[in-house]
Order: structure tokens, then C-alpha cells, then sequence
């Protein structure tokens, strides 16, 4: 995603171009959403007390807690990616 946002900067020069918060924001959202769905599945498949379940269950919740802003930062990054390359290919015509 950062090769992404940073050819779409500057094509000739994309190496030199730093990266943007939005993509590190999104891949520490994305690694939180991940663990903690991947933490509830595991604890629901294994569950057998209401404890496991409790807790499988306040995980799955915080990974949907951290979708929310995922879904958001995830459409604004490739609704500015969309725009950078739409400016691009405009200024080359």
C-alpha cells in the first residue's frame, strides 16, 4: 500500500517520496482488527467454559470496535490514491 501511495505521488521519483500517515494508520488498524478476530475465533473454536466464551466474545467485539475506523481510513486512502492518479493521468493528456 505504500509503493501505492507513493507511485501515485510521483511516478518518476516514488522511491524518494516519504509514505503517508493514512497507510500507517491503516496497517496498525488492520494488525489490531486481525488479532483480535484471529484471538475470538480461536478462543470460540476451543470454548468450552462461559468464560472462554466471555472472553471470545469481548474479542469479537473489539475487533468490530476496530473496523469501524479501519472501513473509514481504508476509504479515504484509496479515495486520495484514486485522486493522486486521476490528477496524474489529467496533467499527462
Amino acid at each position: 500500500m505504500s509503493e501505492i501511495w507513493r507511485v501515485s505521488q510521483d511516478p518518476r521519483s516514488w522511491m524518494q517520496r516519504r509514505g503517508s500517515w493514512l497507510v500507517g494508520t491503516w496497517w496498525a488498524l488492520f494488525l489490531l482488527f486481525s488479532v483480535a478476530t484471529q484471538i475470538s475465533l480461536e478462543l470460540a473454536l476451543d470454548g468450552s467454559t462461559n468464560d472462554q466464551w466471555w472472553l471470545a466474545a469481548i474479542f469479537a467485539i473489539l475487533g468490530d470496535l476496530f473496523s469501524v475506523p479501519l472501513s473509514i481510513v481504508a476509504l479515504r486512502l484509496v479515495t486520495e490514491i484514486y485522486e493522486h492518479q486521476k490528477n496524474l493521468v489529467e496533467r499527462a493528456d
